[in-house]
C-alpha cells in the first residue's frame, strides 16, 4: 500500500472551531451547574435526615420518659393515701415518709411533671378529666367540677393520667306545685 504524502489536511472553517469550543464549554458548565445542583440537593437531604432523626430521637426519649412517670404514678398516689393516713403531730418515721413524698414530687415537678387537682368550681374538660359521676348541687354551677376524686397528671404538655372528677348537673329541679309531688 502506498502512502499519499500529497494530503493536505482538511481545511477547517475558522468560525467552526470556535463554535464547537463554545459548545463544548457550555456542556461543560451545564454538567457543573447541574452537579452542583446534585451536590445542594443532597446536602439539603442530609440536613433534612439530621434534623429528622433527631426529633426522633427526641420523640423516643420523650415516650421513655412517659413510660417512667406512667410507673411512678401510682406510687405516687400511694405516698398520698399514706399521707392522709398520718396523725397531725408526726413522729420522726412518719416526718420521713412526708419528707420522702415531697422529695419525689418536687424531682418530677422540676422535670415537667404537672398535677392536675386545683378544679373545684371549674368547668369539666373532657380532655383533662373523667367524668366518674354527676350530681345535682345548689352551690355548682351545671357542668361544673364538684370534687376531684383522683388527681391527673401531665408530664411536658402531654395528658399521662387524666382527673377523676365529680360533676354538677345544675340545681336540683323541684315541680311547678311547690316541690311536692302529684299522686
Amino acid at each position: 500500500m502506498k502512502k499519499r504524502k500529497d494530503r493536505e489536511p482538511e481545511a477547517k472553517e475558522p468560525g467552526l472551531e470556535k463554535v464547537s469550543e463554545d459548545a463544548a464549554l457550555a456542556k461543560v458548565k451545564g454538567e457543573l451547574s447541574e452537579t452542583k445542583d446534585n451536590w445542594l440537593r443532597a446536602v439539603a437531604e442530609l440536613d433534612n435526615a439530621r434534623k429528622k432523626w433527631a426529633k426522633e430521637r427526641q420523640d423516643l426519649f420523650s415516650y421513655a420518659q412517659v413510660d417512667l412517670i406512667r410507673g411512678i404514678i401510682p406510687v405516687l398516689d400511694h405516698f398520698e393515701h399514706a399521707m392522709q393516713l398520718l396523725p397531725d403531730v408526726r413522729d420522726e418515721f412518719e416526718q420521713g415518709v412526708e419528707m420522702i413524698y415531697k422529695e419525689i414530687s418536687g424531682a418530677l415537678e422540676r422535670y415537667g411533671l404537672v398535677r392536675i387537682d386545683n378544679l373545684e368550681d371549674k368547668d369539666f374538660d373532657p380532655f383533662e378529666q373523667e367524668a366518674v359521676s354527676h350530681e345535682e348541687s345548689e352551690e355548682v354551677i351545671e357542668n361544673g367540677i364538684i370534687e376531684v376524686l383522683r388527681p391527673g397528671y401531665k408530664f411536658k404538655n402531654i395528658l399521662i393520667r387524666p382527673a377523676m372528677v365529680k360533676v354538677s348537673k345544675g340545681k336540683v329541679e323541684q315541680e311547678k306545685t311547690g316541690g311536692k309531688e302529684n299522686g
